[in-house]
């Protein structure tokens, strides 16, 4: 299938229905403002760019128009468009000392200048990612305009580096991080996610593990937390960790990721919990104290045994209905099997939703999986196709708990 030039590939409907204007103000940053359009559209949203005098010397009009897919750039006074903030929201990136300090000064020279009054006046969304030199974010008088401007404006998270306030390098991250403060009330609920393995030591150097590569957890974390959920991640070791998160904490042994678990879930009431990490059920008995010599050793017995089951721990702490999903990975396992052990297991830790992952459909562009549901009668059965389907699978199945839980429609 061909993808035309200003088509993008969505990867969530965190946004879908939104419509965005998107300021461009005068900083070396704005170059990168063509990638953030594009990653905004990834998640359903309508952008439309507004381009400063400044913004002109760094990015042009056609680069921006095709970032958006082909919404006219807005520059001049020229009666054609809205300095009204009739849209969603309003994003300023990058936003020059310069510019933020004509906002606080209430000075109307140019069409971008008086939309963000006409957005802050209604009380609509404004966020704005300050770039610039330390030296400059510093100054005192800028320091006044910054205090100033973030009593109404919503500061996104620049990166410093090399004595600068510089754009965020991924793109993607920063397009979710808009959409979480978004879509983010004061009634946001709260989800627990584990990935990654846990690891239990043989001596300072080895140890038995769980492979994990967390892709699926973190997937998961990042489309709950694109829909303004509060996301806490408990992770293991894996090579990939989510980008977008409320929280995040590195625990390498069941017995941590039970205590950081335990803390998570006590301070937040109705929190849904995703069991995405590879947990031992094996550990070492004994841990030497120093590395062990392999020269006098041609075989190495070490015993095993059972680890804390950390799920049948947490269980004690589940006294609401939220949303609980696990999942869990077999080799050769066939419908009927995956059935029963959704079962065994829906019943056994009172499960709202089960995964059972086959070894054998799992590859680095594959994924093939069971998602189970808990229903009345018969518990409900899907096969997912993709780690990507999958991850917004969970995440909308729980999303859709929240919401019947509100009753009108306002989370998820």
């Amino acid at each position: 299938m061909r993808v035309a030039d200003l088509d993008i590939q969505a990867i969530s409907s965190s946004l879908q229905g939104y419509k965005l204007d998107f300021v461009v103000a005068g900083s070396i940053g704005a170059v990168e403002a063509v990638k953030s359009i594009r990653a905004l559209r990834r998640l359903g949203a309508v952008v439309y760019p507004w381009l400063t005098k400044g913004g002109a010397q760094f990015v042009t009009r056609t680069a921006l128009e095709w970032a958006s897919g082909g919404q006219t750039v807005q520059t001049t006074f020229d009666g054609k468009h809205s300095h009204v903030g009739v849209r969603d929201g309003l994003v300023i990136a990058p936003c020059s000392a310069n510019f933020l300090s004509s906002v606080v000064a209430g000075q109307l020279l140019d069409p971008s200048l008086a939309l963000t009054a006409a957005y802050l006046g209604a009380g609509k969304p404004v966020m704005a990612l300050p770039c610039m030199h330390d030296s400059l974010f510093d100054s005192p008088f800028v320091s006044v305009v910054l205090a100033r401007a973030q009593q109404h404006i919503s500061f996104l998270q620049s990166e410093d580096e090399e004595g600068r306030k510089k754009y965020p390098s991924c793109a993607q991250t920063f397009a979710d991080e808009i959409s979480h403060r978004l879509r983010a009330s004061c009634h946001s609920p709260h989800v627990l996610v584990t990935l990654g393995g846990t690891r239990s030591s043989i001596d300072p150097v080895r140890f038995v593990g769980n492979y994990s590569s967390g892709a699926l957890g973190s997937l998961i974390t990042e489309e709950l937390y694109r829909h303004g959920y509060g996301v806490h991640v408990v992770h293991g070791f894996a090579p990939r960790l989510p980008r977008c998160y409320t929280s995040k904490k590195m625990c390498s042994t069941n017995e941590a990721v039970l205590e950081e678990c335990r803390r998570v879930l006590s301070s937040h009431s109705d929190c849904g919990l995703v069991m995405a990490a590879a947990l031992l059920d094996y550990g070492v008995d004994q841990r030497e104290s120093e590395k062990l010599k392999t020269a006098d050793r041609p075989h190495l017995v070490v015993e095993l045994s059972r680890q804390v089951k950390v799920l049948h721990k947490l269980l004690e702490l589940k006294s609401t209905q939220a949303p609980w999903i696990a999942c869990k990975l077999e080799t050769g396992v066939s419908e009927v099997q995956a059935a029963c052990l959704a079962q065994e297991y829906m019943d056994k830790y009172a499960l709202s939703h089960f995964v059972v992952n086959d070894f054998a459909k799992i590859s680095a562009t594959e994924h093939e999986a069971f998602l189970f549901q808990r229903s009345a009668d018969v518990n409900t059965m899907d096969l997912v196709q993709g780690k990507q389907k999958l991850a917004q699978e969970v995440s909308a199945r729980m999303m859709a708990w929240y919401k019947s839980e509100a009753g009108d429609g306002s989370i998820g």
